[in-house]
């Protein structure tokens, strides 16, 4: 037989609506969805988050604030420019490239790896955008710094990733896939710096965030 994945679907319910279900590998749904609901512009901030709770195999999330808008076109143009001041040197970026490339990914799950230099946090799953939501709704309970993270994905780095990351307030990214040409025009007008590393490196959108060798 061969290797079967494990998924599932996570019903949820936004202030007593019903949402559409999740489809994601179980395990961290209370991360999950904290972390989709600011990457997905539902609210402002995590302090707008005030319950998240499971009822009969229903999540509940209670938040404050009025609601955002929900679609991709709609959440880029809300999007803000990254007010993160933060810099770091390549070097440290592959470092936290190649630590995220010894993760066993058999079961077919995706990784994220989050750090701000003193607490990380990691997340995966069978699809990207929940491996990014997961690893930022367990560095939200651990403390880290979002504005100061740099974000590594195991997967190709998509306009729809960049616009996660971003709306997070994180200021870097890196990815060892592809890179999407939408999200380097808008990495560029966000103020994030994307780094592709590999046989190669290139840097595209905010690279001044990121100090070569030369300029140590």
């Amino acid at each position: 037989m061969g290797r079967v994945m494990k998924e599932t679907l996570l019903p949820w319910r936004l202030n007593g609506v019903e949402q559409p279900a999740l489809l994601c590998s179980p395990g961290m749904e209370r991360e999950l969805l904290c972390g989709h609901l600011l990457t997905g512009l539902f609210v402002r901030g995590v302090q707008e988050i005030t319950a998240i709770t499971s009822n009969d195999n229903i999540w509940c999330v209670e938040t404050s604030g009025a609601p955002r808008p929900g679609d991709l076109p709609a959440r880029l143009e809300a999007l803000a420019p990254c007010g993160s001041d933060r810099r770091i040197a390549l070097d440290e970026v592959k470092a936290l490239s190649e630590r995220l490339m010894t993760w066993d990914n058999a079961q077919g799950q995706h990784a994220v790896l989050l750090s701000d230099g003193a607490r990380e946090a990691f997340g995966c799953d069978i699809g990207r955008h929940n491996a990014l939501d997961k690893a930022i709704g367990a560095g939200l309970a651990a403390g880290l710094r979002l504005g100061d993270a740099v974000m590594c994905t195991s997967g190709r780095l998509s306009i729809e990733i960049l616009a996660k990351a971003a709306a997070a307030g994180i200021p870097i990214v890196c990815t060892r896939k592809q890179v999407g040409d939408l999200a380097c025009a808008w990495a560029e007008r966000l103020g994030v710096a994307i780094v592709q590393t590999g046989r190669d490196t290139d840097i595209f959108g905010a690279a001044e965030r990121i100090i070569r060798e030369d300029e140590l």
